[in-house]
């Protein structure tokens, strides 16, 4: 990664990639982990003077007005949200009632490990995932292979039959899972990327993202909008009976950053369920999602 101070603006500004949990976690924060502010890059923006090209949050400048900055050894974000749904890989696991997501990420250089957990709000979804994942970056391509624990104490509902009736239960989900994310950061506000995920616990059990993620930025250092939108594959990973396309999502984030510490971020998404999603009755899907993240 580029010697350049993390920051929170550019952590959040991706909060909504690949889903919430698991691979997208390492997706945004390793790739935005090497951003830094227009005040670290460029200081006579601070200062309020002309620059000859302001650095936009990924990191890029058209201009050369980059000035270094110390090297930190570790970083670290606390994120919590609220969603309107929780929806992962364009399946609904929250249903109608929303949930609400914490995750604790921390960074050595190129090594990143996340603690993420969701709860639902009126409905039984529970989830824990621990995640961790290194990058490479080589020219103007990043590669970051990783791993990914998903847990989730009450998974999905089955009904047992017996003589004197029925009973419906949930089981428990153990997943442990390889990724892979790569893509190019040569092209200015644009980040192509595909994400491969396997489950380890399932075979077949793969999953393909093919990603565009944007950042605009609107008010220096202190406002940007994110937009996205993936075509993902199904191969035995969200449903083993029908694979095939996954789903269509696209959606949108605004992130202010308030302070030094402390970020806000709100966003809409919207997932349009392809043939594996339609084939076990899921449907298209449109959520809500915004929070607050406090850096370190």
């Amino acid at each position: 990664m580029k010697k350049y101070q993390l920051t929170l603006l550019a952590l959040i500004g991706s909060a909504m990639v690949c889903g919430a949990h698991g691979p997208g976690h390492s997706q945004r924060t390793e790739r935005e982990g090497d951003n830094a502010t227009s005040k670290d890059l460029c200081p006579s923006v601070q200062e309020g003077k002309p620059c000859a090209a302001s650095a936009i949050p990924s990191g890029k400048s058209f201009k050369e007005c980059i000035q270094e900055v110390p090297d930190k050894s570790w970083n670290a974000t606390f994120t919590s949200a609220w969603e309107s749904r929780h929806i992962h890989n364009g399946v609904n696991e929250s249903g109608k009632s929303g949930a609400m997501t914490n995750e604790v990420e921390i960074f050595f250089g190129d090594l990143a490990l996340s603690a993420w957990n969701g709860l639902g709000l009126g409905n039984g979804f529970e989830e824990w995932d621990f995640s961790t994942s290194y990058n490479f970056d080589l020219g103007p391509i990043f590669f970051t292979p990783g791993y990914n624990l998903r847990y989730a104490p009450s998974f999905g509902h089955e009904e047992e039959h017996e003589e004197e009736g029925h009973e419906e239960h949930a089981h428990k989900l153990y997943n442990n899972e390889l990724f892979a994310i790569i893509g190019t950061n040569a092209i200015p506000y644009v980040t192509p990327s595909t994400v491969l995920i396997w489950n380890l616990n399932d075979s077949p059990g793969g999953y393909v993202a093919f990603r565009l993620d944007g950042e605009v930025p609107i008010c220096k250092d202190t406002f940007t909008i994110n937009p996205y939108a993936l075509l993902s594959l199904n191969l035995g990973y969200t449903s083993k009976d029908q694979e095939g396309w996954n789903n269509f999502e696209y959606g949108i984030q605004g992130n202010w950053r308030i302070n030094k510490y402390l970020t806000a971020f709100a966003g809409v998404s919207y997932s349009v369920a392809m043939n594996s999603l339609t084939h076990m009755g899921q449907e298209n899907e449109f959520w809500l999602r915004t929070g607050l993240s406090v850096g370190f």
